[in-house]
């Protein structure tokens, strides 16, 4: 005989579905890309998580690298936080 859900007679206090948090902005939804992905549930990511790691802000367009700076003979050492000869490389 299977047993009793454990809170079965529980009352609820509080619920922050997933729904909530979408619309809250807490979450982030991801469905889309995850279906392209072969994924057939839903896929959400957190805010943070999202801030720190994926999100594109105006700084990180100022910290692009030019293909021409990429390829300049130079572009390696300038990488270096002390360069080459150990002075610091101002970039």
């Amino acid at each position: 005989m299977p047993e009793a859900h454990p809170f079965a007679d529980a009352t609820l206090i509080s619920c922050y579905s997933r729904a909530d948090a979408l619309a809250d902005g807490v979450l982030i939804d991801r469905s889309t890309i995850g279906r392209e992905a072969g994924l057939r549930l839903p896929v959400a990511i957190t805010r943070a998580a999202w801030e720190a790691w994926i999100g594109w802000t105006d700084d990180d367009t100022k910290r692009q690298t030019t293909q021409d700076e990429c390829l300049s003979p130079t572009a390696p050492a300038r990488r270096l936080p002390h360069g080459l000869n150990g002075s610091y490389v101002r970039q």
